[in-house]
């Protein structure tokens, strides 16, 4: 068959196809297997290195969601109000602050609501479960004196 100049190779250097773009790259474009040698991988060193990214970020994403259900597993469990106080400060503290709980809180809520089924329904217990134990450390106001409340005031005003 005849080639054109054109159509002639001007590298010599080996190509090969990634198996992620698709798109031809020098060899010097893959990593090495370490196990393997000389051999190559199959994607392209920046592909490669978007599908770490996305692993990673899917992995750290699988432990919280499993971090927010072990939590949620004590709290369900737990059987004093004093232990209900250990478990949440216990969250709290895990996650770097009420905010970060709250937020990987919701994120898991979320996905289960759109789940449905028991999943959604484990949260629920939950926060019905800590509602309880608000409702148990609070005092009833509309059981005080007035002399209890203002001293209790003064006590939150400090």
């Amino acid at each position: 068959m005849f080639h054109s100049p054109s159509n002639q190779p001007t590298d010599t250097a080996p190509v090969r196809y990634c198996a992620s773009c698709l798109e031809p790259k020098p060899l010097t474009d893959f990593r090495r297997r370490r196990a393997d040698g000389d051999a190559r991988m199959n994607e392209c060193r920046s592909c490669h290195s978007k599908s770490e990214r996305r692993r990673r970020m899917a992995k750290r994403s699988r432990a919280g969601r499993q971090a927010v259900n072990r939590e949620l597993a004590r709290l369900k469990a737990a059987k004093s109000e004093r232990q209900v106080a250990l478990v949440c400060e216990k969250m709290v503290q895990g996650f770097g602050g009420l905010d970060a709980f709250a937020r990987a809180w919701k994120g898991c809520v979320d996905r289960d609501v759109a789940k449905g089924g028991y999943a959604a329904c484990r949260h629920f217990l939950a926060m019905i479960r800590l509602i309880q134990h608000c409702d148990t450390g609070r005092p009833a106001y509309s059981r005080m004196s007035d002399d209890e409340l203002i001293a209790l005031a003064e006590r939150y005003a400090e």
